[in-house]
């Protein structure tokens, strides 16, 4: 998501071009009873890697396809001991939650997320401002709305954008259920971004105070991005150094009508992309290296949003869970 004026060659490697449908809601993982309601574990020091033969180089997909998509709400169940809550995928029968959120409450916890008030990414062009009023928590997800306000001076939309305030993790898998803004111009996206860049990203609109995109310490992973192409498309990109954008483009169904499921596993030498518990991307080379942290957003117009179709908005993007695991 995050772009400079020397934006590299597209590489495109392996791609799943599947249909792939929506997964039914999931349970509730009972919020922590310290300030923070977020799950939130120390992950300073890297998530020890398995042994090269336990890296598989696809993941496996689930064994019973999932149901249809449904924005029910969720029914609150503590997850059993060893196991994945709810019926997405699991990543490990020994994984521990490093980080989660069910947005089951009223408001944004502010001790885990930053939501940010600035301009649109100036390298990206974009149209928009963030504002602070266009994310809530409500109905048991995070929304934040896209709009046509030029509220923000100097530009002719609003939307939202937040990011783990202090959290980051180095290898794990993340897990990430939303419902995608839509219309001609949206650019949304769930993201992964270096965390030498996560102070300058609450306050800045361009790389600066020793972010370096997308040099190691500030590449980036797009764990789910729609761009022009539409909300069938989902870009998984990686970009790490001198890399160049290494990309996977996976059809599903309509991410703007349907819930689905992003998952990223993140290995010292593999990132393997899934939707819906199906592999739709591997890549083993320009993997992060460095701890990363989470960046959740919808653009609006700019290189990858283009045009924007104004009564199409407002648009919304969902957010129902974020989930991070020890591998």
């Amino acid at each position: 998501m995050r772009r400079s004026a020397a934006v590299r060659p597209l590489f495109t490697i392996v791609a799943a071009g599947v249909l792939l449908a929506g997964v039914s809601q999931a349970a509730v993982v009972q919020p922590s009873t310290v300030a923070s309601r977020v799950t939130l574990v120390d992950s300073a020091k890297p998530v020890p890697t398995p042994p090269p033969s336990a890296v598989p180089t696809t993941a496996a997909a689930p064994s019973a396809a999932p149901g249809p998509a449904t924005a029910t709400p969720k029914t609150a169940a503590p997850p059993t001991s060893g196991a994945h809550p709810g019926n997405v995928p699991a990543v490990g029968p020994n994984s521990t939650y490093l980080f989660d959120d069910e947005f089951d409450d009223n408001v944004v916890d502010q001790n885990a997320w930053g939501v940010l008030n600035r301009g649109g990414d100036a390298s990206n062009n974009e149209a928009q401002c963030y504002k602070p009023s266009n994310v809530a928590e409500t109905g048991g997800s995070l929304t934040i709305k896209s709009l046509v306000d030029s509220s923000c001076k100097g530009y002719k939309y609003t939307s939202g954008m937040v990011q783990w305030k202090t959290f980051k993790f180095h290898y794990g898998s993340i897990e990430i259920r939303a419902k995608q803004s839509g219309g001609t111009g949206s650019w949304p996206a769930q993201w992964l971004l270096g965390s030498d860049c996560q102070q300058a990203n609450m306050t800045t609109e361009e790389n600066s105070f020793g972010c370096n995109w997308p040099h190691p310490g500030s590449d980036e992973i797009d764990i789910a991005e729609f761009k022009t192409d539409g909300s069938t498309v989902n870009w998984q990109n990686v970009i790490s150094g001198d890399s160049g954008f290494k990309t996977c483009k996976p059809t599903v169904s309509d991410a703007s009508q349907n819930w689905h499921v992003y998952g990223l596993t993140w290995r010292a030498n593999s990132l393997i992309w899934q939707v819906d518990g199906k592999t739709t991307c591997t890549q083993t080379d320009a993997v992060p290296t460095k701890p990363m942290f989470l960046i959740m957003n919808n653009a609006m117009g700019g290189d990858g949003g283009g045009h924007v179709e104004e009564s199409d908005f407002p648009q919304q993007l969902q957010i129902d869970y974020v989930r991070v695991k020890a591998m």
